[in-house]
């Protein structure tokens, strides 16, 4: 007793095709994720910068504010802060600072006293050149003085 009904199924061609189309959509889906997945890591590592030289200039405009005395010299800059004194090193690889590092690279600082360039020394501002920053640009972070500090700048006490 045969059975002469044929059952519905499909064809090893067909099967094979689908395993084709399938293992090549899934191709293109794992060259496609590694895309997103490199943008994402672009954007992260954009984003830890940004925020690290805000951080930065949050932290510089807080410590001119609260110190007595600054000074600055070569890739150093001292900052006397309640009877304690703040320094920061500036180098290629970040800025470092007591309790924190930063991952921002800075090229170069330069120093500034009652609006004049300087060397070393006593200074009221300061500018800080990165390439993590739009067109090789700068922070300037500067000291609000009061009228007793300005008279003791122009030693008039």
């Amino acid at each position: 007793m045969r059975n002469s009904q044929k059952i519905a199924a499909f064809t090893i061609n067909e099967i094979l095709i689908v395993l084709v189309i399938t293992s090549i959509v899934v191709g293109i889906s794992f060259a496609v994720l590694q895309l997103v997945t490199k943008q994402i890591k672009a954007i992260e590592k954009k984003y830890e910068t940004s925020n690290a030289i805000v951080k930065l200039k949050y932290q510089l405009l807080v410590d001119f504010d609260k110190s007595v005395n600054i000074s600055g010299k070569d890739n150093e800059l001292r900052l006397s802060i309640d009877g304690e004194t703040a320094l920061y090193e500036f180098s290629k690889q970040g800025v470092y600072k007591v309790d924190d590092t930063l991952q921002v690279a800075i090229n170069r600082l330069q120093f500034y006293l009652k609006g004049e360039e300087v060397e070393e020394g006593t200074i009221d501002g300061v500018k800080i050149y990165s390439t993590a920053l739009k067109n090789d640009g700068y922070i300037f972070v500067s000291k609000k003085s009061s009228s007793k500090e300005e008279m003791r700048l122009w030693d008039y006490e």
